[in-house]
């Protein structure tokens, strides 16, 4: 299982948020079961997200990991096993205006609420 997570902005044309405009982006979390090899992974992860209505900075290079075994905390948990049931999943964790200023959301990960548990 492959897991990326990629900061994220969303497209203006983007039906699910009426705020578009209020919020700065999101990070997005995803986890890739069916591919062969971290470059496929990243490619499947990197559709999921532009089919999800979201868009990429073209340069940014993803947090990108190997996981060998089920997450801790609820909301890991439960994207890891959509993943295995459906090949891929992604969560979105939205953030608003002003939260990354300094742009340096990699550093700040940890203060994302990333498991409701």
């Amino acid at each position: 299982m492959y897991e990326f997570i990629f900061e994220v902005f969303p497209k203006p044309s983007q039906q699910d948020y009426t705020d578009y405009g209020t919020m700065d982006g999101a990070v997005a979390r995803v986890f890739v079961q069916s591919a062969a090899d971290r470059g496929d992974a990243e490619v499947i992860a990197r559709r999921l997200i532009e089919l999800k209505g979201w868009d990429i900075e073209r340069d940014t290079t993803p947090v990108a990991r190997v996981l060998a075994s089920r997450p801790e905390g609820a909301l890991g948990g439960i994207y890891y096993d959509k993943a295995v049931a459906n090949g891929s999943a992604a969560c979105f964790t939205v953030y608003p205006s002003g939260t990354f200023e300094d742009g340096d959301w990699r550093r700040r990960l940890d203060q994302l609420p990333w498991d409701d548990a």
